[in-house]
């Protein structure tokens, strides 16, 4: 199930209005042991989704029952 954030944040210079956007998308496999999340961005130029960082999460298994998980880029 895949979760997403967006920002839009605009600057203005004299006449004209630029803005500018990111997009934070996180998402999980069904067993829940890995997770990803992508850092997007889109300018008014290019009217795109492009991904600027992708970060996944592995989940490790413990002996205590409670789970960490490793960043893996």
């Amino acid at each position: 199930m895949p979760v997403e954030f967006v920002r839009e944040t605009c600057t203005a210079y004299g006449h004209y209005t630029v803005c500018d956007s990111t997009k934070l998308v996180m998402a999980y496999d069904g067993s829940g042991r890995r997770i990803s999340k992508t850092r997007m961005r889109k300018n008014d130029q290019g009217g795109y989704w492009y991904a600027t960082l992708v970060t996944h999460y592995t989940r490790l298994r413990s002996t205590n029952g409670i789970g960490r998980f490793s960043r893996v880029y």
